[in-house]
This record gives C-alpha cells, sequence and structure tokens, in this order.
C-alpha cells in the first residue's frame, strides 16, 4: 500500500509542475 501512495504522490506532484509550466 505504501508503494501505491508514493507513486500516487509522485503523480500528484508531478502533475501540479506540469500545470505550472503550461501555465507560464
Amino acid at each position: 500500500v505504501a508503494a501505491v501512495l508514493t507513486l500516487w504522490s509522485m503523480l500528484q506532484y508531478l502533475n501540479a509542475a506540469r500545470g505550472d509550466l503550461l501555465e507560464q
């Protein structure tokens, strides 16, 4: 379960970072 939570957190972080890059 910990691995799934880690992957989910990474995906959320990447999505947020990608959104910031697209907004600029």
